[in-house]
């Protein structure tokens, strides 16, 4: 589990979120008080509190987000409304919900004009592309 550990953080090292709950699973993995089938249920577990707190959190963003990008949009009038993001915003990087552009697309559904501009630092813009594709 710990070379696994390594492999997966190693996919991802600026993916600080990942590696935390990695790390996180491998104290379930690490407690030698746990029996395997007990180590089995918590890691399962915690990986539904995880996912779900994932979840909250980004219809958070979406939630408060949304209201800003109202306000710009009643300023400008019903014009088009500039968004920027970075790397991957969107559904593919979190659970349920996007990050980032969970508030584009509040906006959207409610026919709130957005254009969106997404950068990447990464080669091949793996991020931006995501986002890029999810968005359209």
């Amino acid at each position: 589990m710990q070379d696994a550990a390594k492999k997966l953080k190693a996919t991802r090292p600026t993916t600080v979120n990942l590696a935390w709950a990695v790390d996180k699973q491998l104290q379930i993995v690490d407690d030698k008080e746990l029996l395997i089938k007990a180590k089995f249920s918590a890691i399962k577990k915690l990986a539904q509190e995880i996912a779900d707190e994932d979840a909250a959190f980004c219809k958070k963003i979406g939630k408060y987000g949304i209201s800003i990008i109202e306000e710009i949009s009643s300023r400008k009038n019903g014009d088009t409304v500039n968004i920027f993001t970075h790397c991957n915003a969107g559904w593919l990087a979190f659970v349920d919900y996007a990050s980032a552009a969970a508030p584009i697309y509040k906006a959207h559904n409610k026919g709130i004009k957005v254009h969106v501009r997404v950068d990447e630092t990464r080669s091949r813009n793996q991020g931006a592309r995501l986002t890029a594709w999810e968005i359209g």
